[in-house]
């Protein structure tokens, strides 16, 4: 089921940081989970390959993002303290990109990003706690 299908909370916030966002998140009638379909307007035609390779390179070094080609699906990230991005697409006519993020909003969505932020905020290993 999609909500907040106009001017989420987030959506505001990443605008602010990155670049104009428009997504809608989507839950379903299972106990953990989210997914959020996300559209970008780009300032220069990109090819999808380009895109994958930019959020790879951006969150090599990150531990509880992984960047993967498909697109994630919410049964893949239950459990898992990370977010998942892929399913990276490219609209070259309308300079636009869609991109697929999935979590598990008990863990990255709530509580484990919780913890690290602590870490972070303390000046610990972010994911201490976290990852065994």
């Amino acid at each position: 089921m999609p909500y907040s299908l106009i001017g989420h909370l987030h959506e505001r916030e990443a605008s602010r940081h990155v670049a104009e966002v428009r997504f809608v998140p989507h839950v379903a009638s299972f106990f953990r989970g989210i997914s959020m379909t996300v559209s970008v307007s780009l300032d220069r035609p990109v090819e999808a390959e380009d895109l994958w390779t930019l959020y790879d390179s951006a969150y090599a070094g990150e531990p509880l993002v992984r960047v993967i080609r498909d697109i994630p699906l919410v049964r893949d990230a239950v459990n898992l303290p990370h977010a998942t991005i892929g399913g990276f697409s490219v609209d070259p006519e309308e300079r636009r990109a869609v991109i697929v993020s999935t979590l598990d909003n008990l863990l990255k969505g709530a509580a484990s990003q919780a913890v690290q932020n602590l870490n972070l905020a303390s000046g610990l290993p972010e994911t201490m706690g976290i990852l065994a």
